[in-house]
């Protein structure tokens, strides 16, 4: 079928645990999970590995929690498109993408109601999170930031990203920690206390270029990066400085 776990429509109360899905020179899955408007589901405990996208969620998951779930490798470790409600890790139940050659997560779309937190992103080939046009969803809530370390960009994004806030991560050895490109509407950090990102020991900390009408970047910490911000080549932003 080209998918190793299919989930679709209403789940409630439906748990997963435990299953691993790994693509061989014998197998045709391709896609380690689809989650089709798959609502109530809990998925736990589980590994996806050498799948074009190890797990791709679409339309609403109201109710559906991915916890404690690793992605390693894969060409894209998780796809979101117009995928709103999704609980995707908890305090204590964090997920790991590892070593994808792409992208770590790719967001597209409305992604309202949508939570990334307590996760790990390491060894993306590209970006371990990008945005493109994804709306309303939250990277990182207070006490629950995302670590992303050891990837080409921390955070990549670009188009218009109204809605969507990126608080309280850590990001660390990235050749560029957070790439802003043509962005709108996406907020970065802000000045409440918490919310602030931590982006450190990379190239670039914080890198923007185009047109950024309506994004924030405040309140985050950046040091000791070759470049900790250069946002010389954007128009439109609120950038903090220093």
């Amino acid at each position: 079928s080209g998918v190793g776990f299919y989930g679709i429509g209403t789940l409630t109360a439906t748990s997963v645990t435990g299953i691993t899905v790994t693509r061989t020179a014998a197998s045709t899955a391709t896609y380690g999970s689809v989650l089709s408007g798959a609502t109530g589901l809990t998925l736990e405990d589980s590994t996806f590995s050498q799948d074009t996208a190890g797990i791709t969620v679409i339309g609403d998951s109201t109710g559906t929690s991915l916890g404690n779930v690793t992605i390693e490798p894969a060409t894209l470790g998780v796809y979101l498109v117009g995928a709103t409600n999704l609980q995707f890790g908890s305090s204590g139940k964090g997920n790991t993408i590892r070593n994808a050659g792409d992208t770590g997560m790719l967001a597209i779309g409305d992604l309202s109601g949508t939570v990334i937190r307590d996760s790990v992103f390491s060894g993306i080939g590209f970006g371990a999170i990008t945005l493109s046009g994804a709306t309303g969803l939250q990277v990182g809530v207070v006490g629950g930031g995302n670590t992303f370390s050891d990837n080409t960009f921390g955070l990549f994004a670009g188009g218009d990203n109204a809605g969507t806030q990126v608080i309280a991560n850590t990001y660390s050895n990235n050749t560029f920690g957070v790439r802003l490109s043509a962005a709108q509407n996406l907020t970065v950090g802000t000045t409440t206390s918490g919310e602030g990102n931590t982006i450190s020991d990379g190239g670039f900390g914080l890198y923007a270029i185009g047109d950024s009408t309506g994004t924030s970047v405040l309140g985050n910490s950046i040091s000791n990066n070759t470049v900790n911000i250069d946002t010389s080549g954007a128009s439109g932003g609120t950038f903090q400085t220093s």
